[in-house]
């Protein structure tokens, strides 16, 4: 009686345990952030320790949604617990929430897959609009442009445009110029178009980041270090293979061709837990110091840090 008695305690206070809520991410479109939506869509995770703790026995929930300035919202509104986010947008968010957030992992680097695509024929001299997100990564790309072009900022307006009209909108004529990235970089490469400026100018100053909350980082320690290994290099094979579930899941989600696909990941070098050894962290803390010095950002939190760090 007494050993029936304690399984029904047993039972009775796991049955009563809160479910917990799914690890939420968020990320824009980002061909860069992609393997992550990728492996959620398509992948399992029969390794992650009882699912069962986890409502709808989901332990991730990934969203994608349209930009990143959502992305960013919906962080500062505790909708979400991570982000997918560029180094730069990452550092300011670190700054905004107090110190709240760390780097889990840098996922990729941008080597031309951000750029400025102008109409052929533009004439810089005479006043003409260009088109962008208004992210940090816009904003650094188009003010490179400026001086190493040699544009005068009284020639230009600047129009604030979705990523995902990104693309009927230059080709339509309705802005001169976009800042872009992909995948509506290479769906933008025409007869008609040229690439002006890219982050090819700029080598190893765009990162591609994910950050958690730290105490999101603490709680869920062995799923993030499946999801980081595992589950990423899983996606980011699929990606790289142009797999018919990656050119599927891509072409449903954003309209992306494999030819187009196999354009778009010349401009990216994605790390996985086979080479993120090239990147050591002394090197990642040299970045963050130089970006949050050059820009303004540096906090009374202190620096931005990996999670591993803190």
């Amino acid at each position: 009686m007494k050993l029936f008695s304690t399984i029904a305690l047993i039972w009775l206070v796991a049955a009563c345990t809160p479910r917990q809520e799914p690890l939420n991410i968020g990320g824009g479109t980002y061909l860069g952030y992609q393997p992550l939506f990728l492996a959620a869509a398509t992948l399992q995770c029969p390794t992650c320790s009882d699912n069962t703790r986890f409502i709808g026995n989901k332990p991730i929930e990934f969203r994608s949604l349209q930009s990143t300035s959502s992305v960013l919202r919906l962080f500062r509104a505790r909708e979400l617990d991570g982000a997918l986010l560029s180094l730069d947008e990452a550092i300011s968010l670190h700054q905004q929430t107090a110190g709240d957030v760390c780097i889990v992992e840098v996922l990729s680097e941008s080597t031309s897959a951000d750029a400025i695509v102008a109409r052929k024929g533009l004439d810089s001299h005479e006043p003409f609009v260009v088109g962008y997100e208004q992210s940090f990564v816009g904003a650094y790309l188009l003010a490179e442009a400026i001086n190493k072009l040699d544009w005068h900022k009284s020639k230009i307006t600047v129009r604030y445009v979705t990523p995902s009209q990104h693309v009927t909108t230059l080709l339509n004529g309705d802005v001169d110029a976009m800042v872009t990235f992909e995948p509506y970089l290479s769906r933008l490469l025409t007869d008609h178009t040229e690439v002006l400026f890219s982050s090819a100018n700029l080598p190893g100053e765009i990162l591609n980041v994910m950050v958690l909350r730290k105490q999101a980082y603490l709680q869920h320690k062995d799923l993030i270090e499946w999801l980081m290994n595992d589950y990423l290099a899983s996606g980011v094979q699929a990606i790289k293979e142009a797999s018919p579930v990656a050119v599927t899941y891509l072409e449903e989600s954003m309209g992306l061709s494999k030819e187009n696909l196999l354009t778009s990941l010349q401009g990216l070098y994605f790390y996985t837990q086979a080479n993120r050894h090239e990147l050591s962290h002394n090197e990642l803390e040299k970045k963050i110091k130089k970006i949050s010095e050059n820009k303004g950002m540096e906090s009374i939190q202190g620096t931005l840090k990996r999670c591993d760090a803190i």
